[in-house]
């Protein structure tokens, strides 16, 4: 929702807006599990 909102104060389309949010909210806890999984640990 956030990006969204960022999106649309930047001039973009409610559409691209959204695809962008959607985007960004599958991928973001997908790449915070990868970065646990694959960052080792001292």
């Amino acid at each position: 929702m956030v990006a969204m909102l960022a999106e649309l104060m930047l001039g973009f389309t409610v559409e691209v807006a959204a695809s962008i949010g959607i985007i960004g909210g599958a991928d973001g806890p997908t790449a915070i599990h990868l970065t646990v999984k694959l960052v080792p640990t001292s």
